[in-house]
C-alpha cells in the first residue's frame, strides 16, 4: 500500500470515536475475509464465440425492443 494512503487513513481513523474506529476495522476484516463470486475473465474467454451469431442478434433485438423502452403505466 503507498505510504500516503497509509498515512491518510490513519489520520482519518485517528479522528473518529472509538467505537467508530471499531466499526472501521470490523468493516477491514469483512472485506478480507470476504469470498469473491464469481468466475473470472480467463475462464469466460474459453466460451468467447460459443454463441451462434444468429442467437445474438435475436438477443440484441430483443433487449432493443423489451428493455430499452419504460412503461409509466406499468408502475
Amino acid at each position: 500500500m503507498a505510504e500516503n494512503l497509509k498515512s491518510e487513513l490513519n489520520e482519518q481513523i485517528s479522528q473518529l470515536a472509538v467505537d467508530q474506529q471499531r466499526r472501521v476495522l470490523d468493516f477491514v476484516r469483512s472485506l478480507a475475509s470476504a469470498v469473491r463470486n464469481g468466475t473470472s475473465g480467463q475462464v469466460l474467454l474459453a466460451h468467447v464465440g460459443s454463441i451462434d451469431i444468429d442467437d445474438l442478434a435475436t438477443i440484441r433485438q430483443a433487449i432493443e425492443e423489451d428493455c430499452e423502452t419504460i412503461n409509466s403505466d406499468e408502475w
